[in-house]
């Protein structure tokens, strides 16, 4: 007898909560029926604080399906602002004046599926695409129109990740990948991160005492290049979009690289 009365009142107690949330909860609850979708069902679907459609930014409409953004992202960076008087290209062939901005600017704020920043979301377009090629140090200054940005970071670090020598492996490229030290509120250094990319017969380098050495012209196989990790260099160098590099933790997710890079010096 005890054991019948315990069952009515759990299922009493079924019935007046599934009353009590109504009758959009118990179709969200069983699964059954033709349930309403996401982007109307009262429910927070994707756990973000935010119910249905227009709250939500994942949803389009209120007949939306699905509450969860197609397309993450994380607060655009500011512009970066005008060169300043005087600004210039460090490498005598690269005949440009650079434009000076940030790795996030230049990466954007879409991140894709692996963690890292989509070619969509970037600041600057008009960039480089691809690898460079079957031949080392492709291409020269002269191959690059003069629509392809041509940019300048100041003050990155430069990071342990992705490093190689200049002359080893097939292409004899100097790399390293470097982040954005002023950018605290950014926790994914995917998002503030960027691969460098020093070509064959590319580049110069600043030594400690301030001399410049280059541009280099030919290979030097027992060059570094690139001062030890964590130390805080200025770059100039052309954008590129490189696609083979999208989910590569190495390359942060991303095919975002400056490449080449036609000259850095210490961060003044």
């Amino acid at each position: 007898m005890t054991r019948r009365i315990t069952i009515i009142a759990v299922v009493a107690g079924t019935l007046g909560l599934l009353t009590f949330l109504g009758a959009a909860a118990i179709s969200h609850l069983s699964g059954g029926g033709s349930p309403k979708p996401q982007c109307s069902n009262g429910f927070d679907d994707d756990s973000d604080g935010k119910v249905d459609y227009p709250a939500d930014s994942g949803c389009t409409s209120k007949n939306d399906k699905s509450e969860y953004n197609a397309v993450r992202s994380i607060p655009p960076p500011p512009p970066p602002p005008p060169p300043p008087p005087g600004t210039m290209s460090w490498n005598p062939n690269v005949k440009r004046t650079p434009q000076v901005t940030t790795i996030p600017f230049i990466i954007g704020n879409k991140v894709g599926s692996c963690g890292g920043a989509t070619e969509a979301g970037g600041g600057f377009p008009n960039h480089l695409k691809g690898t460079e090629g079957a031949v080392p140090g492709q291409p020269i200054p002269s191959e690059i129109t003069s629509s392809i940005a041509f940019v300048q970071i100041n003050g990155v670090r430069l990071e342990g990740t992705n490093r190689k020598l200049w002359g080893a492996g097939s292409d004899g490229d100097a790399t390293t990948n470097a982040s954005d030290p002023n950018r605290p509120d950014i926790g994914n250094i995917f998002m503030k991160g960027i691969h460098l990319e020093l070509s064959r017969h590319w580049g110069t380098i600043q030594r400690s005492d301030g001399s410049i050495e280059g541009p280099f012209l030919d290979p030097y196989p027992g060059q570094t290049v690139w001062p030890a990790p964590g130390r805080l260099v200025d770059v100039q160098g052309f954008v590129r979009w490189d696609a083979l590099h999208t989910t590569t933790n190495g390359h942060y997710c991303t095919g975002w690289e400056i490449h080449p890079v036609s000259a850095w010096r210490r961060h003044r």
